[in-house]
């Protein structure tokens, strides 16, 4: 079994007008040193480790994340974030299923739903028999794009979000389940 995985994690608000430029995103690469891992890479990596342990290779992409909660992405920004991890899966492919990191309100200047675009954009790609894993902030804005280009989805069950790493098994456990035909 092969996987890919990658993270993209912001809540985005209308209230504000200052936009959130490509400067307020963290983009962590694969390669980068692990012991400076952000929480959501922690997460990504927790994935491979999980993966490594049934045998199965795992091809990373970035984990963009934007913290604090800001106002809408520059289109470009979040065009620039898309286009890294659609070229990373393209190059990863043949992959047996995704497994991302998502907030699930992230909105970007002519995008009100980037999680569903990237979304649709990672099941163009793989096609639609190919398992897509997403946790998710439970104050997402779960859309009929999100569901409709997702196998699964888990989100965190507390505030404050203490239960973050526990879904990421959550997840896991359930994608591998998938993946070996039990579900």
């Amino acid at each position: 079994m092969k996987i890919f995985t990658a993270g993209m994690v912001t809540e985005s608000s209308d209230l504000t007008p200052i936009p959130t430029t490509l400067n307020e995103w963290v983009i962590e690469k694969p390669d980068d040193p692990e012991s400076d891992a952000s929480l959501f890479r922690q997460l990504l990596l927790l994935f491979r480790e999980m993966a490594n342990d049934k045998g199965w290779d795992v091809a990373e992409s970035i984990c963009a994340y934007a913290l604090p909660p800001g106002g809408r992405s520059v289109a470009s920004a979040y065009e620039s974030i898309r286009k890294n991890i659609l070229a990373d899966l393209e190059n990863a492919m043949p992959v047996d299923g995704v497994l991302l990191q998502l907030h699930g309100a992230s909105m970007a200047y002519g995008y009100d739903d980037c999680e569903g675009d990237l979304l649709e954009g990672i099941r163009t790609i793989v096609g639609k028999d190919i398992p897509i894993g997403v946790e998710l902030d439970p104050h997402c804005h779960l859309t009929g794009r999100m569901l409709s280009n997702t196998t699964l989805m888990v989100l965190y069950k507390t505030f404050l979000h203490t239960d973050i790493r526990e879904r990421a098994i959550e997840l896991f456990d359930l994608f591998a389940d998938t993946l070996e035909g039990k579900v």
